[in-house]
């Protein structure tokens, strides 16, 4: 992974993170039609991910499970899951702090949905 000397926040990184959590959701035609109502097939939503960027959303993708869920909802990733998901998918020592940031970014993005979707 490219180091980024400008820090500056990484908008296509957010982007699939969001994607990842937003996904597109099949809708029940049948139910639909059961209404009386008719929805236009509509081609799924495809989020272009930079190379760069494949290894950080497939170690987070695998963190699906790891989210700390408190009494107001979801809290953040379980931190402690991290590292052996890092080892799982080969992430040499040098790169993870770099990584750590990325899935930093797609966490703080995937809040951000969470909090989107229930209000």
């Amino acid at each position: 992974m490219a180091n980024r000397p400008d820090r500056k926040p990484r908008k296509k990184l957010r982007r699939v993170a969001r994607a990842l959590y937003e996904g597109d959701a099949t809708p029940d035609h049948e139910a639909i039609a059961a209404l009386g109502l008719k929805l236009e097939d509509e081609a799924p939503q495809h989020i272009e991910c930079w190379p760069d960027n494949w290894q950080p959303l497939q170690v987070f993708a695998a963190l699906g499970t790891q989210w700390n869920v408190g009494p107001s909802g979801v809290i953040g990733l379980r931190y402690e899951a991290i590292a052996g998901t890092l080892q799982e998918f080969g992430v040499k020592k040098k790169a993870r702090a770099a990584m750590r940031q990325s899935l930093r970014i797609m966490e703080d993005e995937v809040l951000q949905v969470f909090r989107e979707a229930n209000g």
